[in-house]
Order: structure tokens, then C-alpha cells, then sequence
């Protein structure tokens, strides 16, 4: 049994999922299926997307560090009107057995454009 403690979900081509409504895109992403989107290059007039490293914890090292920056992401080719869903997912993990306790929390975000 794997468990994550902590896992930085973001924008990216190869975890992100396509749908053509939030509910399929979360579906796609439960189940690990259907398409991806495509990388976008930033525009210079867009913000740039950056993690947030906490650098005033105690602890030395960032457990996300080796996390990758988001990305734009859309599904191309673009239309005028066009609208598109995406989903992420965490990595699958158990439960522990009854017989033991355990706490653990999850932080759900939505994006829907």
C-alpha cells in the first residue's frame, strides 16, 4: 500500500484531461482515459504561472520542489466561442484497515472556462 501525504496537482499535458463538459473531464481523469490538452504559448501579456514554495517553513526543503510549474493548456485547435472542460486526479491510495487510525485531508479545486 502507497500513500501520498502530499501531491501538487497542476496544469500540464500529461496529467490534465479533456471532456466536452466538466463531468466527462472528470470521469476522463477518474478513470484515466480519453484525450489531453495541448501545451499554449504563453503570450507575453498573460501572467506567468508559477508554484508557491512556502520558504518560511521550518523545514529545509520544500516537499513540492521537484514539481514542474504549470502550464497553459487548451484543446487545439481553437474556434471562436469554443469552450473546453479539464480534470486532474490525484494518485490512487487505500484506506488503512479499520484497525488502524489514521487522518487525512483533501483539498478539491475547480476551474471550469
Amino acid at each position: 500500500m502507497t500513500i501520498f501525504p502530499l501531491e501538487r496537482l497542476v496544469s500540464n499535458t500529461g496529467g490534465v484531461f479533456l471532456g466536452t463538459d466538466r463531468d466527462q473531464a472528470a470521469m476522463n481523469a477518474a478513470n484515466n482515459t480519453e484525450d489531453h490538452p495541448d501545451l499554449v504559448a504563453r503570450n507575453p501579456g498573460w501572467p506567468s504561472l508559477k508554484k508557491f514554495d512556502n520558504n518560511s517553513a521550518v523545514k529545509s526543503f520544500s516537499p513540492f520542489g521537484s514539481v514542474s510549474n504549470p502550464d497553459y493548456i487548451w484543446d487545439q485547435p481553437t474556434s471562436d466561442g469554443q469552450t473546453a472542460a479539464f480534470a486532474i486526479a490525484s494518485q490512487r491510495f487505500e484506506v488503512p484497515s479499520p484497525n488502524e487510525i489514521s487522518t487525512f485531508s483533501v483539498f478539491f479545486g475547480c476551474l471550469y472556462r
